[in-house]
């Protein structure tokens, strides 16, 4: 689907933000971007979605070579950072946005239209809210609504800039399970950035690890997100768990071991 090779980027005069990535992520699969703050997470999204452009590198999509971002913007559904938008757009209008693409200055949405807006909207469960005003949802509904919205696009990979920053634990839960089935049942490719790297090795079959020193570390999830990885490139300890629910069913996360607090 996609491939970087020595990807890197810096602001004109500036230090690189990063440098010389590389990896290649197939079709339909689900990759997880993950560091520091300060590492370079967002940056590295825009540069993939198409909103800036690699300083050097080489970029291909499907066999295609050096694409432009102007053109990476059409192979990818992008959704930023949640935050507040005063924008008083109804929710079926914000999903509506994702058609821009296909629609001219002065033409109307289409038969075709309404039905991709209906079945994004049924896909991430906010038929109920169309009539809503976007800057009234809380945290999990707006972040569905712009799901929906790059789901519009239909394009057929999508890049999240850390979807669950924002969210309570239920709607953490909500976002990555969506992200989850939407690349197993809907054969997207998804790609996304995150705090969290529970949430990275619980739904991601790659993880590009982010450290200092603008080096990086690229493969399985399972081998990247390790407990000395996440030692060399965030500075604490963690251990690496498994649970096992009542089905048998075996999941994995991360516990960052904190130090002792005592109140004097």
């Amino acid at each position: 689907m996609i491939s970087i090779k020595n990807g890197s980027f810096s602001y004109p005069g500036g230090p690189p933000v990063f440098r010389d990535i590389s990896f290649s992520l197939e079709e339909g699969r689900i990759l997880s971007i993950i560091g520091y703050n300060g590492s370079g997470k967002t940056t590295l999204i825009k540069c993939l979605s198409g909103i800036q452009d690699f300083s050097s590198g080489e970029v291909s999509i499907r066999g295609q070579n050096s694409v432009r971002g102007i053109e990476r913007t059409r192979s990818f559904g992008y959704v930023p950072q949640l935050t507040a938008n005063p924008v008083p757009y109804t929710v079926e209008q914000m999903v509506l946005l994702g058609r821009s693409r296909f629609l001219g200055p002065f033409s109307k949405p289409g038969r075709k239209d309404w039905q991709v807006i209906r079945d994004v909207m049924e896909l991430t469960g906010t038929t109920p809210l169309a009539a809503r005003s976007f800057h009234t949802l809380s945290g999990g509904e707006r972040q569905m609504v712009l799901i929906a919205q790059a789901l519009a696009t239909e394009a057929r990979a999508l890049i999240f800039d850390e979807p669950t920053s924002a969210l309570d634990l239920i709607n953490q839960h909500h976002t990555v399970d969506l992200l989850r089935r939407l690349s197993h049942e809907q054969g997207y490719t998804v790609i996304f950035s995150s705090h969290d790297p529970s949430h990275a090795l619980h739904i991601s079959d790659c993880c590009l690890m982010l450290k200092k020193g603008l080096t990086h570390i690229f493969g399985p999830s399972e081998e990247v997100i390790t407990e000395s990885c996440l030692g060399e490139a965030f500075g604490i300890e963690a251990r690496i768990y498994t649970h096992i629910n009542d089905d048998g069913e075996a999941s994995k996360g991360v516990l960052p071991i904190l130090k002792p607090y005592r109140r004097e």
